[in-house]
C-alpha cells in the first residue's frame, strides 16, 4: 500500500464521518481542543555517564503549543471515531531540534448483519525520534504512516474466525538514520472460542515482511536487513471475576533474513497482561513480555530481543483528581548481521519510574503533571550506560 493509499484511508473516514447524515447534533460529534505544555529533562540527549563526567552537557527544556479536533459519530450500526492534532515544540538551548507534530487516526467500525464486523483504520504521525540510540543534537523527525483492515465472523454461537491485514511505514528525516527507513507488512488469521463468560481462547498465525530501501554499505557490502517472520501463537482472555482480567497471546516466533542468515533467530515470544480493579476508583495491572523491537543506533544490529516487565496504578483520588505511577523493566539482547561478530556480552537493560497526576479544573480545563526517572546499564560497545530524569506539565481545553 503506497503512502498515498494511507492518506486515502484517512481522508476517507474523515469525510464519511463529516458528510453523512448524522444521529447525534454536530456538537456532539466534533470535539476541538487546544493546550500548552512545558518540560525540562536533565539528559534530553541520553548522554553517556562517561560523557556528562567529562562536561558534556544535555539538558534543557521546552515549550510545547497544540490544537487539534476529536471525532466520533455513529451512523446506524456503524461508528466512525478519530481526532487530527498539530503541535509546535520549542527548545531553549538545541534550538536545532525545534519541530512541528502533525498526528492523525481515523477509524471506520463497521458492522453487517448480526454475525460480521470489523475495522477500517488509519494513522499519520510526525515526532522527534528518540534518543536513547542516537545521541546528536540533530533533528531527526520520525514520519510514521499505518492503515489496517480487520474482520471478524462468529459462524456459530460460540465460534469466530478472524483476520487482520496493515501496513506500516517508517522514514527518518536525519541522513544517518535513514538505513533504518522500512516497510513493514502483516497478515494475521485466527480462530477463537468464544465462552458466555466473557472469556476466550484461540489460536492465530501471522506473518510478516519488512523491506528497508535504504540499507548500509561499508567497502562493498550492503547490510540489508529485511525480514521475514512467522508467529504461532496461543490466544486467551480470562475474565476471573468482574474485577480481575488476564490476557495472554504468546507461542513461538522465527524471524529469518533474505541476506544474513546469522541474524536469524526463533524461539518463545510473546505478552501476558493481568488487571484488577479492586473498587472503581482503583485499578492495578502488571505485564511480562518477550518480543522483537528495531534497533535504532550503529553497529550493523538489525534488531534487538527484548524482555521486560511492568506494574502500574491509577487512584481516582477525588472526582477530580487522578493519580498514576508505573515501573518498568527492560532488557535488550542484542542480534546482528553475524551473531559470531558481537560481544558475548551485547546486552542493555533500562529501568524507568513516572509518577503523574491530572486535575480537571471544569469539564473543558484539565491539568497534567508528570515527573520520570530513566537508567540504563549496558555491558557492549553497542548502547551507552546513562541516567535521566525530568518533568512535564500540560494544560488543555476542550471546546
Amino acid at each position: 500500500m503506497p503512502p498515498s493509499a494511507h492518506r486515502a484511508t484517512l481522508l476517507l473516514l474523515i469525510g464519511v464521518a463529516a458528510s453523512a447524515p448524522a444521529r447525534a447534533d454536530f456538537s456532539d460529534t466534533l470535539h476541538p481542543f487546544v493546550g500548552v505544555g512545558y518540560s525540562y529533562e536533565d539528559n534530553l540527549l541520553r548522554l553517556s555517564d562517561a560523557a556528562k563526567a567529562a562536561g558534556a552537557v544535555g539538558s534543557d527544556s521546552s515549550r510545547q503549543a497544540f490544537a487539534g479536533v476529536a471525532f466520533e459519530r455513529p451512523l446506524g450500526r456503524q461508528l466512525f471515531t478519530g481526532s487530527a492534532r498539530v503541535s509546535r515544540v520549542s527548545f531553549d538551548r538545541f534550538t536545532e531540534l525545534d519541530y512541528s507534530g502533525k498526528d492523525a487516526n481515523g477509524e471506520w467500525k463497521w458492522q453487517l448483519g448480526n454475525d460480521l464486523s470489523g475495522t477500517l483504520g488509519g494513522t499519520y504521525s510526525e515526532s522527534l525520534s528518540s534518543f536513547s540510540d542516537f545521541h546528536a543534537a540533530e533533528r531527526n523527525v520520525r514520519t510514521q504512516r499505518g492503515a489496517y483492515f480487520e474482520a471478524k465472523y462468529q459462524f456459530v454461537p460460540h465460534w469466530q474466525l478472524r483476520g487482520r491485514t496493515s501496513r506500516d511505514k517508517y522514514d527518518y528525516e536525519a541522513l544517518q538514520q535513514q538505513y533504518l527507513n522500512r516497510d513493514v507488512n502483516a497478515v494475521e488469521a485466527g480462530l477463537d472460542y468464544l465462552a458466555g463468560t466473557g472469556s476466550s481462547i484461540g489460536v492465530q498465525a501471522r506473518r510478516t515482511r519488512a523491506a528497508y530501501p535504504n540499507p548500509l554499505s561499508f567497502g562493498g557490502v550492503v547490510f540489508d536487513q529485511a525480514y521475514r517472520q512467522t508467529d504461532v501463537k496461543l490466544k486467551v482472555r480470562w475474565q476471573i471475576s468482574a474485577i480481575t482480567q488476564l490476557e495472554f497471546l504468546g507461542g513461538r516466533a522465527r524471524r529469518t533474513h533474505l541476506y544474513f542468515a546469522g541474524a536469524d533467530s526463533s524461539g518463545a515470544n510473546g505478552r501476558a497482561s493481568f488487571s484488577w480493579v479492586p473498587e472503581p476508583s482503583l485499578t492495578f495491572n502488571a505485564a511480562v513480555w518477550k518480543d522483537y523491537s528495531p534497533y535504532e543506533g550503529i553497529g550493523g544490529v538489525s534488531y534487538s530481543q527484548d524482555k521486560g516487565a511492568s506494574v502500574g496504578a491509577g487512584w481516582q483520588f477525588k472526582p477530580q483528581l487522578q493519580l498514576g505511577a508505573q515501573l518498568r523493566t527492560t532488557r535488550r539482547e542484542f542480534v546482528g548481521a553475524s551473531n559470531a561478530a558481537l560481544p558475548a556480552n551485547a546486552n542493555d537493560r533500562i529501568g524507568t519510574a513516572s509518577l503523574s497526576a491530572t486535575y480537571n479544573w471544569t469539564r473543558q480545563l484539565s491539568i497534567t503533571a508528570s515527573a520520570f526517572r530513566e537508567q540504563r546499564s549496558s555491558g557492549s560497545f553497542l548502547s551507552s550506560a546513562y541516567s535521566a530524569k525530568g518533568a512535564s506539565v500540560n494544560a488543555s481545553l476542550q471546546f
